[in-house]
């Protein structure tokens, strides 16, 4: 089960008080907005610890966001890796990928529920409008799962081609961002009802399986007028000039 909260140490770690204090600050403020001098208040350090243990505001950010990612990331590969050993290598049916896929995030939100869901809301966040400075760490903790998951899709479906099984994938974490993004405390109903998680997986899969495996759509070849770039009204009045 993936455990996380808004605040994860009573301890004197000065490192770890200073994370907690940037996490509530990238949550209620975003990562662009929150300064490293609002990071030093909050945390009741000065300016040189931050530097000490961290190097950097990016690195800070980076921190933070290993708190909250890494643990989903980690449960993901651990949950493949066991489909895998039952499966003795062999190629997954899409379902037990999709499981793998999936059950982090549920997981996620279920222990968030009396304690905090604005750290799903910040993930969302940052996978569906990643800032410029966010916007590296998110693929780069992207790139840890996405690349295996991707492999065992294609393993499972090669008769889908690449390009369009990964227009399929980036459709699987819109997914993923609207259930984080959603997610309500305990006792507040919300627009997606995750409450009882293995059935709401089971939704899931069911509902994204059958896209997955679907043939890809063999669509005309674009019309001559929908290839030519639109002229916008500068470009007709430079064209009618010349």
């Amino acid at each position: 089960m993936i455990e996380a909260t808004l605040e994860t140490t009573t301890s004197d770690d000065t490192a770890s008080r200073i994370i907690d204090a940037a996490q509530r600050l990238f949550i209620r403020d975003g990562t662009d907005a929150t300064s490293l001098r609002a990071v030093t208040r909050e945390a009741g350090v000065n300016v040189a610890a931050i530097h000490y243990y961290f190097g950097s505001r990016d690195e800070l950010l980076r921190a933070v966001l290993d708190r909250i990612i890494k643990p989903l990331n980690a449960r993901r590969l651990a949950l493949l890796k066991q489909s895998l050993d039952a499966h003795h290598g062999r190629p997954l049916p899409v379902e037990e990928i999709l499981r793998a896929l999936l059950l982090p995030d549920l997981e996620l939100i279920e222990a968030l529920r009396d304690r905090g869901v604005e750290i799903a809301h910040f993930a969302a966040r940052s996978y569906a409008a990643p800032s410029p400075t966010l916007k590296p760490l998110i693929e780069e903790q992207f790139a840890e799962w996405s690349t295996r998951f991707m492999a065992e899709l294609a393993r499972a479906l090669p008769r889908v081609d690449r390009e369009e099984l990964a227009f399929r994938f980036r459709c699987i974490i819109g997914v993923i961002v609207r259930l984080l993004g959603a997610a309500t405390p305990r006792g507040v109903e919300g627009g997606l009802d995750t409450t009882e998680i293995l059935f709401t997986l089971e939704r899931l899969v069911a509902f994204i399986a059958p896209g997955l495996v679907a043939p890809a759509p063999t669509l005309p070849a674009p019309s001559k007028s929908a290839r030519e770039p639109v002229m916008s009204e500068t470009n007709v009045r430079i064209h009618r000039k010349r």
